[in-house]
């Protein structure tokens, strides 16, 4: 009999429930955030991107429609909370709420009022004996207690929009409600201890998940967001929240923004959104872990599905059959999330011309001798492309873009591709650098310098000529723009001049490790004189000829 895969989790608990020694399943749907250390049982992990937790972003815009022709009867007047107060909420029911979470919430309030910031607690409505001990419990900081009647959901995600912070709890986290808090554009207020149980981290992972990557890290919003115990710095990130308007205000439109609540319904694409809200991403990563699972690919504990790429763009040559198939039926179904970048055809005179003069008053006649026309369109191609990273609202400027050529491949998969390169990407978060190549001809890696086994590794440029697959930063397209348009000439082919600007000390390069990215993700390169390659359409095309340049 074939082994039988039993998962646990789907879209509630990661984790089983009872003897955790003694469970069925084989395998727990979860992520890194909510389960970075081992499994008690002996179930393996099978992390999802970014979360293995997935809003319905159709049934929160449903509840926003129904109650759209009311929304004017909200108001912090009818809700009993005062307009200039910041108002902190928590709407866990209370049973959630132990002691020493509200009395950090009370000594925050004390603090704010201190420094003469007005400040109020929202619950929801207790019990009348619950009622009476929190009044007791919060002595003289009780008229700071509001309390909130239980409203049908789409009230509820309403009146939320009424807060300035969230707060989360200790006991049993915020998830729904942290879903919740996220539409609402609310943020979320928690500790993030990797020692804690599952349940305990779940308003974590919400939140990093609300937030588009860009977004999150131009905000710093792990560290305004997570503190690293319950008691003083949990008590420290409230009260320096409640005391910056301008953060409030940033992070509530990050959080509406990933959910695409800024946009307007003509610009709106579900695929855009954070991955909280985005389904089709979250099916996409269940399909490859499902794949995973049943190949038998690895049994190890985690499996970890790598996250889609962001802002990636495959340059295309559409006039050449075997190019554009390649990309659509090899490329694009392996790696969804690339964009198609039409690359600029040896037939566009006019266009080619027009893009040299907009880079410096280059003109074709400037272009090194016996340039094929093939050279010049990829060079101009690569410079569209740079000017759109430069401008691309998904890339912070430090972030970097992916940029493949159309003869690329994956030879051990689209997923050992993308944790190869996420992990360059993550090493280069360290590393002042522009561009960083995925991919170095064997031929051209120097003697004696040394190869290693991690692809996680990136090492300092060198000499290369190869922009069959890169890494590049908005603030290095733009440094190359701005190259470009400083020469008199254009002395080489783009991949030589980007070298050359390295080896000159103008651009600052990096390489992935050729041994740890070959082992790890394959030799990406596809050109070649073999019957299953393909044969460049640089070198060999025709020469610009001057005369077609009247």
């Amino acid at each position: 009999l074939p082994n039988i895969i039993i998962i646990n989790g789907g879209l509630g608990t990661p984790f089983a429930s009872g003897d955790k020694q003694q469970t069925l399943y084989t395998t727990s749907l979860c992520d890194q955030v909510v389960a970075p250390r081992p499994l008690l049982g002996n179930e393996s992990r099978l992390w999802m991107p970014w979360t293995y937790f997935c809003a319905d972003l159709a049934a929160y815009q449903s509840y926003a429609d129904q109650i759209k022709n009311n929304a004017h009867k909200f108001s912090r007047a009818s809700l009993g909370l005062s307009e200039t107060a910041v108002v902190l909420v928590c709407a866990n029911r209370p049973h959630k709420i132990d002691p020493q979470v509200f009395d950090a919430w009370l000594e925050a309030l004390r603090i704010l009022q201190a420094k003469n910031i007005q400040a109020q607690l929202w619950l929801l409505q207790p019990s009348q004996a619950g009622r009476q001990r929190a009044l007791k419990r919060s002595g003289n900081m009780a008229h700071c207690l509001v309390f909130a009647d239980r409203v049908p959901r789409p009230e509820h995600l309403r009146r939320l929009e009424f807060a300035n912070i969230a707060l989360d709890t200790l006991c049993y986290g915020s998830h729904t409600l942290a879903c919740d808090y996220a539409w609402a554009g609310l943020p979320l207020i928690t500790v993030y201890d990797e020692s804690s149980p599952w349940h305990k981290l779940v308003g974590t992972a919400v939140m990093r998940s609300a937030i588009h990557q860009k977004d999150a890290a131009e905000l710093n919003a792990q560290y305004i967001l997570e503190a690293s115990d319950w008691t003083t710095s949990y008590i420290n990130k409230i009260v320096a929240l409640a005391m910056d308007t301008q953060k409030q205000q940033l992070l509530k439109y990050a959080l509406l923004d990933g959910s695409g609540r800024t946009k307007s319904l003509l610009k709106f694409n579900k695929d855009h959104v954070a991955p909280l809200w985005n389904a089709r991403r979250w099916a996409f990563g269940f399909e490859r872990g499902l794949d995973r699972l049943i190949l038998a690919q690895d049994q190890n504990d985690p499996i970890n599905i790598p996250q889609t790429l962001n802002a990636a763009r495959c340059i295309v040559l559409r006039s050449s059959r075997i190019r554009s198939q390649h990309f659509e039926s090899y490329i694009k179904p392996q790696l969804p999330e690339i964009d198609r970048f039409e690359a600029i055809e040896t037939t566009e005179r006019q266009r080619i011309k027009s893009i040299l003069v907009s880079l410096g008053n280059l003109t074709v006649h400037t272009i090194f001798n016996d340039a094929t026309a093939g050279q010049i369109a990829c060079l101009t191609s690569h410079c569209l492309v740079w000017r759109e990273i430069v401008n691309d609202p998904r890339l912070a400027p430090d972030q970097f873009a992916l940029v493949l050529e159309d003869d690329a491949e994956f030879p051990l998969g689209a997923d050992a591709f993308r944790l190869a390169t996420l992990q360059a990407q993550a090493h280069l978060n360290d590393q002042d650098c522009d561009l960083c190549y995925l991919y170095v001809y064997p031929t051209a890696w120097p003697d004696g310098f040394p190869r290693k086994s991690s692809c996680a590794q990136t090492i300092p440029g060198f000499y290369t000529w190869c922009l069959l697959a890169y890494l590049i930063s908005p603030t290095g397209a733009k440094k190359l723009l701005s190259l470009l348009s400083d020469l008199q000439d254009i002395y080489a082919p783009i991949d030589c001049l980007v070298a050359d600007f390295a080896k000159r000390g103008l651009l600052k390069i990096r390489a992935v490790d050729t041994g740890g990215f070959i082992d790890n993700a394959g030799q990406l390169d596809k050109r070649g004189p073999a019957p299953n390659k393909m044969p460049s359409n640089l070198w060999y095309a025709p020469p610009w000829q001057e005369e077609d340049d009247d």
